[in-house]
């Protein structure tokens, strides 16, 4: 899709044609219900836009330990590729240490991968939020804290001189991943809703804008047309986990496990249960920049993280 080097898609308009014409596809396809069916077509997907954004030459990959990053680098990792992951964290003495820390770290030993890690101080944290800010034109706290831990991952790939970066944006809206899908009874609706003008608005105009800044070039693999066409084709069944024994427990309802199908896949294709299956915390909170902003804005005198980010952005 947009990151692609003949990329096309340059517009909110262009980017809500190309869902459509997915969408379009999709609906003249069967719906599968079949696990090892949904397996085979979103595992052959992910493959196909994998290859189809491997640079010739070293790169990237912004890593946290989920499963999303993990799987990136582990098909990098089978390929013999030459990357290095990221990983952005707040480094705060009176908070615990951030969780996303503790997996990325077990990940990459797990893996035997090269992993850099970058961690910001309250001061440093300070100092680099008006900029973050002015390069993502927003203010509230989710996109400044995802957008800081990105920033500072970025800036590390820059400092290495290379140019390619790998994201796992787009696993969040095509399998399902988050709260939100809980809450609602047509989980595959809701993805459609997410990949059109929400996405854009939020993810990717976020993203592209710290892609923008940095002058480096962004790789998606999962937030492509392959991809998506298939996602889009499993029943919302297979997107939320039924109850079954994950890593050695019985995991409690069926919504226990998010983006189901796409750790399934991730075991099908070699990674372990244990990395497969891992909870997933969203990046504002698994890196602790969250919490930055909340001790920042007391230290400050505000009440609320978004009055100290309006004050920031005068």
């Amino acid at each position: 899709m947009f990151d692609l080097p003949k990329n096309k898609i340059h517009s909110e308009k262009d980017w809500l044609n190309e869902i459509a014409k997915i969408k379009k596809e999709v609906n003249k396809k069967s719906i599968i219900s079949n696990e090892k069916k949904a397996i085979e077509l979103v595992k052959k997907s992910i493959l196909i836009a994998f290859e189809k954004r491997i640079p010739d030459e070293k790169f990237g990959i912004l890593f946290s330990g989920g499963v999303d990053s993990t799987l990136l680098a582990f098909l990098a990792k089978q390929k013999k590729l030459n990357f290095t992951c990221y990983l952005s964290v707040l480094d705060c003495d009176d908070l615990a240490d951030p969780h996303d820390l503790e997996r990325a770290i077990s990940a990459s030993k797990e893996l035997n991968l090269d992993l850099k890690i970058k961690k910001t101080s309250l001061d440093e944290l300070a100092k680099i939020l008006p900029q973050v800010i002015k390069i993502i034109n927003r203010k509230d706290p989710v996109h400044i804290g995802i957008a800081t831990a990105l920033w500072q991952a970025i800036s590390e790939v820059k400092k290495d001189n290379l140019k390619y970066f790998l994201t796992g944006l787009g696993t969040e809206q095509i399998y399902a991943g988050g709260n939100k899908y809980y809450k609602t009874n047509n989980i595959n609706k809701l993805c459609w809703e997410q990949l059109g003008k929400i996405a854009w608005q939020g993810d990717i105009l976020r993203d592209l804008a710290l892609e923008k800044h940095s002058g480096l070039k962004m790789l998606v693999p999962f937030f492509s047309q392959e991809t998506i066409l298939a996602g889009m084709q499993i029943n919302s069944s297979l997107k939320n986990s039924p109850s079954e024994i994950v890593s050695g427990s019985i995991s409690q309802g069926k919504n226990s496990h998010q983006k189901y199908i796409l750790r399934k896949v991730a075991e099908n294709l070699g990674l372990s249960k244990e990395l497969a299956w891992r909870r997933t915390r969203p990046t504002q909170y698994g890196s602790q920049f969250d919490k930055g902003l909340e001790k920042l804005a007391k230290k400050n005198g505000f009440k609320y993280k978004k009055e100290y980010l309006d004050f920031l952005s005068l």
